[in-house]
């Protein structure tokens, strides 16, 4: 019998279940990652923090063909950020430290301790790698710590403001965030200036500051994502009362930091996704309103299409070839359809969907295979192809629906088309 707090692996072609891994009395804070042939998976047991009899927080490390455990790591107690693995090396940002664990053994090899506790969001990661072997971390005071992967010694830190708001990215020596600052104690949001900062990598020099500068007195907008692409960096920001154009994406010179173009949104732009020269641009994620996804022309800025996903998404977009897979929710007279679209990147049609009885997380791919998470302590395995994989999701129940373009699919019919 299928087990709702473990980990599933099932067969892309058939929906078989392979193995499955389960942790009693626990479920899975984050999405899966897969690393050469390894599934990397966080749990969280809340009973076991501040010095409770649970387990914590832990890191489990699975064969991906079998599901046997490699390794597991719980030496921390506390709720944990994404994990990431690179450099055969895991991090795992905690409350206050980050911690580097050898990807293959479980063995850590050192911590770094963070004095103000690690920034941490749903939504965004907080750290980053690089080739050149340094770690990028922000903590809840407005600090940026650059950190070796090798020892754990901090290299160089920067005060960037009050707060870091968005997560760090990093491209050919720059170091790319969004951050807001305040001379008030209480400040209120017209009281606040958000702003993307550009810092050297190597030493944490500020290259250039790009602000969201409403008129005075009015509500500024508040910084949801940076990401880069190309030559070209992509700031989101959040829906405000105080005037139309507040909830915008806007193209930045990543060299000089000088505005390029401003896409004006019709709710909070929390996420964006590039392929082809063409940006998928997610708003409303987790805000309960009606969540869009928005194709755009990433050099001009001009709308090509837009998807209705129900009423809120719930992970950032994910691009594969020619599909594009959103996560969203529709509120139904009954209960909550959890449900994964894959789109057609061009023109925006849907192939097929995936609906879940509970919370689904971020997709994840590998060798074919598109990986998602569910808040009872599931992993789905899905074909990642136009076709869907099998009849019933490898549950107990019909999980998997035709597509279709009726009033809940989240498809764009006649009426819907423009969003």
């Amino acid at each position: 019998m299928s087990n709702p707090d473990a980990v599933h692996a099932l067969s892309a072609s058939t929906g078989d279940e392979e193995w499955q891994f389960g942790v009693d009395d626990t479920r899975f804070h984050n999405p899966p990652i897969v690393v050469d042939g390894t599934v990397f998976a966080t749990t969280n047991d809340p009973s076991g923090q501040e010095g409770g009899d649970g387990k914590g927080t832990s890191v489990y490390a699975l064969d991906a063909n079998t599901g046997e455990q490699k390794w597991q790591f719980d030496e921390y107690e506390d709720t944990v950020a994404p994990i990431h693995v690179a450099e055969n090396t895991v991090f795992i940002p905690s409350q206050f430290c980050v911690y580097a664990v050898d990807a293959a053994t479980g063995e850590q090899r050192w911590q770094f301790e963070v004095g103000y506790g690690v920034e941490t969001n749903p939504r965004t990661d907080f750290f980053a790698e690089t080739a050149t072997g340094t770690l990028y971390v922000a903590d809840a005071d407005g600090n940026v710590f650059a950190v070796d992967v090798a020892t754990g010694e901090e290299e160089w830190r920067a005060d960037v403001g009050t707060r870091v708001t968005t997560g760090l990215s990093v491209v050919d020596g720059t170091l790319f965030l969004g951050a807001f600052s305040s001379d008030i104690e209480q400040p209120t949001n017209s009281e606040l200036q958000y702003y993307v900062s550009a810092l050297d990598a190597a030493t944490g020099d500020e290259r250039w500051r790009f602000t969201l500068n409403p008129e005075p007195g009015l509500e500024s907008p508040t910084l949801e994502f940076v990401t880069v692409i190309d030559d070209t960096l992509f700031a989101g920001s959040d829906a405000c009362s105080d005037y139309p154009t507040c909830a915008s994406l806007y193209a930045v010179d990543a060299a000089s930091g000088e505005e390029k173009w401003q896409f004006e949104a019709d709710n909070s732009v929390n996420t964006v996704t590039e392929a082809d020269g063409t940006l998928f641009v997610g708003t409303a994620l987790g805000n309960g309103d009606d969540g869009v996804v928005h194709a755009v022309d990433a050099e001009t800025g001009t709308e090509l299409w837009c998807f209705l996903a129900g009423n809120l998404l719930l992970s950032p977009i994910t691009v594969i070839e020619d599909t594009l897979f959103v996560v969203s929710r529709t509120d139904t007279d009954f209960e909550d359809a959890y449900r994964l679209n894959a789109l057609d990147t061009a023109t925006g049609d849907e192939k097929w969907n995936f609906i879940a009885d509970s919370d689904v997380g971020g997709p994840r791919f590998a060798d074919g295979t598109v990986f998602v998470s569910a808040d009872r302590a599931t992993v789905h395995a899905l074909d990642a192809g136009v076709e869907r994989s099998n009849e019933d999701g490898g549950t107990d129940d019909d999980s998997i629906e035709d597509s279709g373009t009726d009033e809940n699919s989240g498809g764009n019919t006649e009426d819907e088309a423009n969003c």
